[in-house]
């Protein structure tokens, strides 16, 4: 199960960059310069939502201490694949979308980004 909720944010940051090389990897002709908001996560969604996957976003207002764990979660399972939870609670709705659909490409679409 991958469930990584400690991640810092610093070390969180190494996904969305990634993203560029997500949508080259899927074949998508284009992909926005700017990462903002949930649209531009849109054809990833739809890629894992087609192949059974479930996606779940919560925004919850109620976590507003400074030690809570973010006011945004995102969590992708797959119905086949139940032992597997992607999910990554923070402070950036992008930052843990990009963090789960990267994780889970790594290991089901055969993505291995060139971090240098």
């Amino acid at each position: 199960m991958m469930n990584d909720r400690t991640r810092s944010p610093r070390r969180l940051k190494r996904y969305k960059p990634l993203l560029w090389q997500l949508a080259a990897h899927l074949g998508l002709e284009t992909f926005p310069e700017e990462i903002v908001g949930v649209d531009v996560f849109l054809p990833f969604m739809e890629k894992a939502r087609a192949e059974g996957a479930v996606i779940f976003l919560k925004m919850d207002g109620e976590r507003t201490r400074p030690d809570d764990a973010g006011q945004y979660m995102a969590l992708l399972t797959h119905r086949e694949r139940t032992e597997e939870i992607f999910r990554m609670d923070c402070d950036s709705l992008e930052d843990a979308l990009a963090y789960v659909f990267v994780e889970y490409a790594e290991r089901h679409w055969g993505f291995a980004p060139d971090e240098d």
